[in-house]
């Protein structure tokens, strides 16, 4: 009997068709990454929520707000100085804010 049921197992597992697997390509009208917006409302990567158009823009080499710019105005920049004698220490007048020095 068991060897019965194995093969019913095994019949019926070739008979249910596969689920069907979309891209956002063949589904621009939904949210893939759950972030409130669609490929259609200028979600320029519809596969991670922290990248859609009322994003914050951040030091991470990634256009965030999907303006088509990478890192434009992010909010975490460092506050950098020039050191030109070497000692560790820069000079305050050389201030300048940058994702890196």
């Amino acid at each position: 009997m068991r060897g019965m049921f194995t093969l019913i197992l095994a019949f019926c597992a070739g008979c249910v068709p596969p689920m069907p697997t979309y891209t956002r390509h063949d589904n621009p009208g939904h949210d893939f990454d759950g972030d409130g917006y669609l490929e259609d409302d200028n979600d320029c990567d519809d596969q991670n929520a922290a990248i859609h158009p009322d994003a914050v823009e951040l030091c991470n080499e990634l256009d965030d707000d999907c303006n088509g710019l990478v890192d434009d105005s992010p909010t975490d920049m460092a506050t950098w100085y020039l050191d030109e004698d070497g000692d560790g220490y820069g000079k305050d007048t050389t201030a300048q804010e940058a994702c890196q020095p």
